[in-house]
C-alpha cells in the first residue's frame, strides 16, 4: 500500500498513486516523498521520483516474472525469475569477452557486443516483456514481488476503488471535493502566475464544460450499447445512465461553483487563504491599496511546507557568509538574537511602468510596488517568487503627493503590532520584526529620509558622510560610519535651525519607529542594480568599444551573431546574454549582463589576440568581481581581493564603497 502524504489516503499500487497525487498536483509546494521508508527524498515530479527509485532502489527491488530464465552456458547455468536480473547476468559474460548465445526460448542467436544484444532484446523480445498467465502489471504487490491471488485483487480494487471514491466524491456541507479544489486551483495558477485574464480563463471553462458534456453523452450511448449485449433490464440501464446524468459539473452554468468569475472568487475567499487588498484614501483625492501584513504572514506561516523550511538549520563554519543572518548587523541586533521563534522579514520595494516608458504615458502609470519575504527560510526558497508576499501598490504620484508617512503608517503601524505581539500559529507564538529594506538607491533614500539627488548632493552616500569632493578628488575616500546617534543628531539640527537637509539626511523615516529597524543600518545596498545594472555595464561597454572599436579584434555584428547562435543548455538556456549595441553599450537586464560577462570568454575565444592587453585584463578583473559577489557562499577572506580590485581600477568607485560595508551588514 502507498499512503499519500497529503491526505492519507492509501492506494495499492504506483497507477492508483500517480493517479490521486495529479489531484494534489496544483498544491502549493507539493513534494513527492520517496516511497522507500527509509529514504529521505522528496521531489517536485513523477519523472524525478521514476529516475530517482530507478537509480537508487533498482536493486531493492524483485522484478518476478513469472517464468524461470536459464543461462545457456552450461558452465553457469544460473536460473533467475526475472528477465531484466538475466540480461544483466548475460551482458556480465559479454563483457567478460565470451560469445553468448540469447536466453530467450527458441532464440539461438549469439553475440559478442552488449549493445547488440539490447538491442536484439529490444526489437526481437519485446512482446515477450510481459508476464505469462493471467497476472497483470497491477496485480503485484508494492514491492512487486509476487503475483497476488484472485481474492486478494478483488479485495484491493475494491478498497483502492472505495476509497478513492469516498476521499473524492463525498462531500459534507460546505465541502468542495478534490477535484474542484484542483480545478479551482488550475484557474487560479492562470490567473495568479501566468497572468491569464479572467475573460480568458471563463473562456476556457466554458469550453470545458462543452467538451464534459460532449464526453458524458458519448458515455451514455456506450453503456447503453454494453448493457444491451448482456440483456440487462430496461430499469437498470435508465438508472445507470440517470446517475451519470446527476453527477454535477462545478463549470455548470446554472449552479456550478466554478462557474463563473464571480463565483470563482467566492470559492477562493471560502476554501483558499485569499486575503483582500485594503484601498487607503489619503489626500488630494489620492489612494492606493494595501494588503495586512499581519493577515498574509498567518497565512503564510500555516503553510506546512514553510513550517518545514522554517525549521531547517543552517549549520556555517565560523567566517563564511552565507545569508543576512551571518553579517555583523544581525549579531548586534538585541530585538532578533534575544527573542525565539522569531521571523525575520525582509522588505523589497521597487518603482515600474506599466506603460511604454518613452510615450506620453510616462510616469502617468508609474507605480511602487512592495513585498516582504521571510529571512529564516533558506537561501533558495526566500528567491523563488511564490514565497514573496505582496504589501502594497501605490502610484509614484500619490507618494510625491501625500509623503512617505502616509503610504507607510498602515505598514509601520501592522508591524509594530507584529513586534510587540506577535502572531499565534497552531498554538506556537512567532515574534516578527523588519530586518531589512531592500531596493534601489533611489528607493532606499526615500524610505530612509536621505536626499535623493546623486549627481548634485553634497552628501550623496547613505553608508558614511563622505562629501562629493573628497570622493571624486581620491574615489578611496570614506567619510565617518552613519549611525542611528548620527543620524539622530542630523534630524535635531533640521528641526532647531529650519535645514532643508543635514549630512545627507532630509526627514525622520517611518520605519525608525519599530524596534527591529533603522534607516542607518537596514538599507543594504542592491547586487542587481548598483552591480549587474550600473558598474557592470559601465565598464563592459568601455571594454568592449576598445577591443572592437578601436582595437578591430572582433566587430559587434560578430559578437551578436555568436550570442544569437551560441547553443545553451539546462538553467542557462533560460538566460542567454543581452546584445550589445553598435556603440558597444550594454543595455540588457540584470541576469542578461550576468551571463554576458560569465560567456564573454567562450564568445570571444578566437579573437584575443593579447592576454596582457589592459582592456583584456581589465574584464578578467571584473569577471572575477561578478563571481565573488554572485557566489552563494563567502568567506571573510575573500573581500581581500574585492578591496585589491576596487581600488585597481577608477570605474568601479561605486563598489568600492559597497565593499566597505557589505561584511558589515
Amino acid at each position: 500500500m502507498y499512503s499519500c502524504h497529503v491526505c492519507k489516503l492509501r492506494q495499492k499500487n504506483l497507477y492508483h498513486y500517480e493517479r490521486h497525487y495529479r489531484l494534489h498536483s496544483t498544491s502549493h509546494n507539493l513534494s513527492l516523498p520517496c516511497l522507500k521508508e527509509w529514504c529521505s527524498r522528496s521531489f517536485r515530479s513523477f519523472n524525478a521520483l521514476r529516475v530517482h527509485t530507478s537509480k537508487c532502489h533498482s536493486g531493492q527491488k524483485s522484478h518476478h516474472d513469472g517464468r524461470e530464465y536459464v543461462c545457456p552456458h552450461a558452465f553457469c547455468s544460473q536460473k533467475v525469475w526475472s528477465r531484466l536480473e538475466m540480461t544483466k547476468h548475460i551482458k556480465g559474460h559479454i563483457s567478460s569477452g565470451l560469445k553468448t548465445s540469447c536466453f530467450m526460448e527458441n532464440c539461438r542467436r549469439q553475440f559478442q557486443n552488449s549493445n547488440t544484444f539490447s538491442a536484439h532484446m529490444s526489437r526481437c523480445h519485446s512482446h515477450q516483456a510481459k508476464p505469462p498467465s493471467s497476472y497483470s502489471q497491477h496485480d503485484y504487490d508494492s514491492d512487486g514481488a509476487q503475483p497476488r491471488t484472485d481474492m486478494e485483487n478483488s479485495e484491493s480494487l475494491s478498497f483502492a476503488h472505495s476509497a478513492e471514491q469516498a476521499n473524492t466524491s463525498c462531500e459534507g456541507p460546505g465541502e468542495a471535493s478534490l477535484e474542484t479544489t484542483h480545478l479551482a486551483l488550475f484557474f487560479m495558477k492562470l490567473e495568479a502566475m501566468h497572468l491569464v485574464p479572467a475573460s480568458v480563463v471563463q473562456s476556457i471553462a466554458n469550453e470545458m464544460y462543452f467538451l464534459d458534456s460532449v464526453a458524458k453523452d458519448s458515455k451514455v450511448s456506450g453503456i447503453c450499447r454494453v448493457v444491451e449485449c448482456f440483456d440487462v433490464s430496461a430499469e437498470v440501464c435508465h438508472a445507470v445512465v440517470a446517475e451519470l446524468k446527476a453527477e454535477q459539473s462545478p463549470l455548470c452554468p446554472d449552479s456550478g461553483v466554478l462557474r463563473s468569475m464571480h463565483s470563482r472568487s467566492q470559492f477562493y475567499k471560502n476554501n483558499f487563504a485569499v486575503i483582500d487588498p485594503v484601498e487607503v484614501k489619503c489626500a488630494h483625492a489620492r489612494s492606493f491599496h494595501y494588503v495586512p501584513v499581519k493577515e498574509t504572514l498567518e497565512a503564510f506561516l500555516s503553510d506546512i511546507s514553510v513550517q518545514k523550511l522554517l525549521s531547517r538549520t543552517n549549520d556555517l563554519e565560523p567566517g563564511f557568509l552565507q545569508d543576512i543572518t551571518d553579517g555583523k548587523l544581525y549579531g548586534e541586533s538585541n530585538f532578533f538574537i534575544a527573542g525565539e521563534n522569531t521571523i525575520q522579514l525582509l522588505l523589497f520595494q521597487d518603482a515600474f511602468e506599466v506603460a511604454n516608458p518613452l510615450g506620453s504615458a510616462r510616469k502617468k502609470h508609474k507605480i511602487l510596488g512592495m513585498y516582504y519575504t521571510i529571512a529564516n527560510m533558506p537561501p533558495f526558497a526566500q528567491t523563488k517568487v511564490h514565497a514573496m508576499q505582496l504589501v502594497m501598490l501605490c502610484y509614484d504620484s500619490t507618494l510625491q503627493k501625500v509623503g512617505h508617512d502616509v503610504v507607510m503608517k498602515s505598514l509601520v503601524s501592522d508591524l509594530a503590532d507584529l513586534e510587540k505581539d506577535g502572531v499565534t500559529v497552531n498554538g506556537v507564538r512567532y515574534n516578527c520584526g523588519l530586518l531589512s529594506c531592500l531596493g534601489d538607491n533611489l528607493g532606499s533614500h526615500g524610505i530612509g529620509g536621505f536626499v535623493e539627488s546623486f549627481s548634485r548632493s553634497k552628501y550623496f552616500c547613505r553608508f558614511c558622510e563622505v562629501t562629493r569632493d573628497a570622493f571624486m578628488a581620491d574615489f578611496r575616500s570614506m567619510g565617518p560610519r552613519r549611525t542611528a546617534e548620527s543620524y539622530e543628531k542630523c534630524l535635531k539640527r533640521i528641526k532647531e535651525e529650519g535645514l532643508d537637509s543635514c549630512l545627507g539626511v532630509k526627514f525622520d523615516s517611518s520605519l525608525n519607529s519599530l524596534l527591529s529597524f533603522h534607516a542607518t543600518s537596514g538599507l543594504p545596498p542592491c547586487i542587481a542594480h548598483d552591480l549587474y545594472e550600473g558598474v557592470v555595464p559601465y565598464d563592459l561597454s568601455l571594454i568592449l568599444r576598445r577591443l572592437a572599436i578601436e582595437k578591430k579584434w572582433f566587430s559587434i555584428e560578430e559578437l551578436n551573431s555568436r550570442i544569437a547562435n551560441m547553443k545553451l543548455k539546462g538553467h542557462d538556456s533560460k538566460n542567454r546574454p543581452c546584445k550589445v549595441s553598435c556603440e558597444g553599450n550594454c543595455r540588457g537586464e540584470a541576469v542578461e549582463t550576468f551571463y554576458l560577462v560569465r560567456f564573454l570568454p567562450v564568445l570571444l575565444f578566437d579573437k584575443v589576440r593579447d592576454v596582457q592587453d589592459e582592456a583584456w585584463q581589465l574584464y578578467l578583473i571584473l569577471k572575477d568581481i561578478v563571481t565573488l559577489l554572485a557566489s552563494s557562499q563567502l568567506h571573510l577572506l575573500d573581500f581581500s581581493p574585492l578591496h585589491i580590485y576596487a581600488c585597481g581600477t577608477r570605474n568601479v568607485v561605486s563598489l568600492k564603497h559597497d565593499v566597505e560595508y557589505t561584511p558589515y551588514l
